[in-house]
């Protein structure tokens, strides 16, 4: 019963796309906009948040297992916080009315779409917030992914909603070193951008979180050099005649998979080091 209720917890476990075919062809996308759309010309893409979210957390809605739904919708968070999309909301305002159905729609239009951009955004972070504590592997990460690109304004209306996403995501980040970073990323943000005091309250539940991080350092220290060098021995060979060969380049594959590992270990124990100050 147990191993059963283990493979059937998993939300997505068993599930094949219906189109095979088309489902790589999203994902190829998924991937192009990610490595293009934040970097080259944010800008362009202004006018085309409010289009593009809605449409993506339809999307979602209706099909809540869909990671690249949620990549999509961190590549329009993204664009959003570089373009500096809601710097002249009143959020506060917003904030407080969100319970209402009907919005004040007075003023320019543009304004007024990033107010419904705004809620939107908000509410659908809400049912993500709910969703990923059922999700694992590459669904969570694109939900955490997406939590943590959120603009500071959004993050401001619901930092205390946030923080169990954020101990999630450090916690996994110790097996998947780039959540780790992204997350680290989103504390130098929010550091930066929000009241010092709103983001303090909570670093008795954030910060224990990254200890494992700093207490990783002995014991990478000892077992990386053996996990580099177990499997192969270049110790000299008692006499005998001829030369043996040592499968260097596997030797050599090893010893780059952990060096970059480890290099990206030490970076986040240095950022660690650095926002603890």
């Amino acid at each position: 019963p147990s191993s059963q209720d283990a493979v059937t917890s998993d939300p997505i476990a068993g599930l094949q796309a219906a189109k095979p075919r088309d489902f790589v062809v999203f994902i190829n996308v998924v991937d192009f906009c990610r490595d293009l759309l934040p970097h080259h010309h944010p800008e362009y893409f202004e006018r085309w948040v409010y289009t593009v979210g809605h449409a993506l957390i339809l999307h979602s809605t209706r099909l809540p297992l869909v990671s690249g739904f949620y990549k999509l919708l961190s590549v329009c968070m993204t664009i959003c916080t570089k373009v500096k999309y809601f710097k002249d909301l009143d959020t506060k305002m917003l904030s407080y009315s969100m319970d209402t159905e009907s919005m004040d729609t007075e003023g320019r239009d543009r304004p007024s779409e990033r107010q419904v951009c705004f809620t939107l955004f908000r509410k659908f972070v809400k049912e993500v917030l709910v969703r990923l504590k059922q999700y694992k592997d590459d669904l969570l990460a694109s939900c955490l992914m997406l939590v943590l690109s959120l603009p500071h304004q959004i993050v401001q209306s619901e930092i205390s909603t946030l923080v169990p996403a954020l101990q999630t995501t450090f916690r996994l980040g110790l097996s998947y070193l780039p959540l780790a970073h992204a997350g680290l990323d989103a504390l130098e943000r929010w550091l930066v951008n929000l009241p010092r005091s709103s983001l303090e309250q909570h670093f008795p539940h954030i910060l224990p979180c990254l200890d494992g991080y700093l207490r990783t350092a002995a014991d990478t220290g000892s077992d990386a050099s053996s996990d580099g060098f177990q499997t192969v021995s270049l110790t000299a060979v008692s006499s005998t005649r001829g030369k043996r060969k040592i499968p260097v380049k596997l030797l050599k594959a090893a010893a780059e998979g952990n060096q970059v590992q480890e290099s990206d270990l030490v970076k986040a124990r240095l950022r660690i080091v650095r926002f603890l100050g």
